[in-house]
């Protein structure tokens, strides 16, 4: 090797060793501050006194159950529907609970849904939306009817 390429190899192995450490720092800075694994925890809209008495001058109108394959070829279900907001207040945040029956009446599903929340414009005093929700695995039991829908959380201003 001449005098030159040996005066180059420990400026390269310095570059190299430095741009690796980089990479090992950054990869630990974002491996520490990631949440530890462990069970998810659901946080629910709250539902105090005067949101559970509010949550009556909401209203559910005009649902109805579809279904369509998607494009794997599975059974999707979807709920179609209106909320009204008859109260004076705007909703700034409405979480349901919908529970699928079966032919004996029993729940074979229960979900939690957030209909509206702080990414959607709030649900004015008097206003009537329409939503629809997709639910992908819904029990065989089953009743084809309609799921019940009801206020889990409610937040008014």
């Amino acid at each position: 090797m001449s005098t030159k390429e040996r005066s180059d190899f420990p400026l390269a192995f310095l570059a190299g060793v430095g741009i690796m450490l980089l990479l090992l720092a950054g990869a630990y800075f974002l491996t520490r501050q990631s949440k530890p694994p462990g069970p998810v925890v659901e946080e629910h809209l709250p539902l105090d006194d005067a949101a559970k008495a509010y949550a009556e001058r909401i209203h559910f109108t005009d649902l109805s159950v579809g279904r369509a394959a998607n494009f794997l070829n599975q059974e999707v279900t979807f709920l179609f529907g209106s909320v009204v907001n008859d109260g004076p207040k705007s909703v700034r945040g409405l979480e349901l609970t919908l529970e699928f029956r079966d032919l004996l009446n029993q729940v074979v599903l229960r979900e939690t849904r957030i209909l509206v929340d702080r990414r959607i414009a709030p649900l004015a005093a008097g206003e009537k939306r329409e939503f629809q929700l997709t639910f992908e695995k819904i029990p065989a039991e089953w009743n084809q009817a309609v799921p019940n829908v009801s206020v889990r959380g409610l937040i008014v201003e």
